[in-house]
């Protein structure tokens, strides 16, 4: 691992930027000059010109609309949400029952406080509506949002309009995609746009974020995405303080996903998170050529999801083979989205409106109100604060969980 200065990183820092309108100056907003990012389609191996960066997933048919309130025989319910058939949801995460966030395209941030959900006031500094691609909290005010090139982090909401936000900026063109972390330590998972001259690592680990800037930013070496081209991370969960694990999508040089274990030893006995370790990047064999985009587990089992309703589980037992175990899948539409509150409780979502969950022995297809629809959205992410309250987002809707799983 390579600690540099902030220079070196190609990262600029800038305070008080908000998505909050009314709080941002002139001296406050995020830089008009930042790059695009570079972001892939779902399913697609090539890189998109900069009209396809700034919404990957804007060519999806328009689904139909199903009204609030109206619920499935499971208990998935639709809400009332600010999210029309113009926003895709594409991560979801809270502290709690009444603290939770959701992002997606067209800059889209939306706030639940346990009764409603608002919409905060749009960016105002930037032309290219770029998809948010997600949101992590380690508590109320402690609140990240990796939109392409800009991290954004904030103390916690404080309405549509009073929500404070400091933004860094990645100016070397990589893109956020996902962001996880635990016990101190935060990972981002980045997709990188290598060139014949210079790689850029895939991930980068930092101790959070203080006084308007990221502490102790560091690189994680990730050779296996040092090819020319379009390649990085996709999706990433942690599983515990010294181990995360990530996907990536097809690369320019390379069809499928890989699948990797982040993880390091820890340096003194009661450290919790291995402070002084370098972080470790293996490959392991996910058994399948097709693109994985969700990954979730905890030290008990790792589960990742992708395209065909494509399953696959690691369990602590089958670290040594470095291959992940091939589960029957109750779908063929493409997974795009999974979390779980312990090895018999998980949940993923995803292509035609589709939602599974597994029970510790198999997995089932739930019904939802949206099945009775002619064009049925995408699905793309679910979280839950405890197993009786579940949200999924998707394309213009917001599901919602109340109860025991069935």
């Amino acid at each position: 691992m390579r600690k540099r200065d902030l220079g070196a990183i190609a990262l600029l820092v800038f305070p008080g930027a908000a998505i909050a309108a009314a709080c941002a100056t002139s001296e406050n907003t995020a830089p008009s000059n930042e790059l695009d990012p570079v972001i892939l389609e779902a399913g697609s191996s090539e890189t998109p010109d900069a009209a396809d960066a700034a919404d990957a997933d804007a060519g999806h048919r328009r689904p139909d609309l199903v009204d609030a309130g109206t619920c499935s025989a499971s208990g998935l319910c639709v809400v009332n949400a600010p999210v029309d058939t113009q926003i895709n949801v594409t991560s979801i995460r809270g502290s709690g029952p009444n603290d939770v966030w959701a992002v997606g395209t067209n800059r889209t941030v939306v706030h639940y406080d346990g009764k409603v959900w608002e919409k905060a006031a749009p960016l105002t500094d930037e032309v290219t509506p770029f998809t948010m691609r997600a949101v992590w909290l380690d508590g109320p005010s402690d609140v990240w949002i990796g939109a392409g090139s800009i991290l954004y982090h904030s103390t916690g909401w404080n309405g549509p309009s009073g929500t404070a936000w400091s933004s860094a900026t990645f100016i070397d063109g990589t893109s956020v995609n996902a962001i996880a972390g635990m016990n101190g330590n935060v990972l981002l998972a980045r997709q990188v746009n290598n060139d014949f001259w210079t790689t850029f690592p895939a991930l980068m680990t930092c101790r959070g974020w203080m006084n308007d800037n990221l502490v102790d930013l560091e690189e994680v070496a990730t050779p296996m995405f040092d090819a020319e081209g379009a390649d990085g991370l996709w999706s990433l969960a942690m599983t515990r303080p010294d181990e995360a694990w990530a996907t990536s999508l097809g690369s320019d040089d390379r069809p499928g996903a890989r699948v990797v274990r982040i993880h390091r030893a820890s340096s003194d006995a009661g450290d919790p998170v291995g402070d002084g370790a370098s972080w470790q990047v293996e490959e392991y064999d996910s058994r399948t050529s097709r693109n994985l985009y969700g990954v979730w587990g905890n030290e008990q089992v790792v589960w990742v999801v992708g395209e065909g309703g494509t399953l696959r589980r690691m369990t602590p037992a089958k670290l040594s083979s470095r291959a992940f175990e091939t589960v029957a899948s109750p779908v063929t539409a493409d997974l795009r989205g999974i979390y779980g509150f312990g090895p018999d409780d998980v949940w993923a979502v995803g292509d035609d409106a589709t939602v599974v969950h597994y029970d510790g022995k198999v997995w089932s297809r739930l019904a939802t109100p949206l099945d009775g629809v002619n064009v049925k959205p995408r699905l793309f992410a679910v979280w839950g604060s405890s197993p009786k309250d579940v949200w999924i987002g998707g394309n213009g809707v917001m599901l919602h969980f109340e109860g025991d799983a069935p």
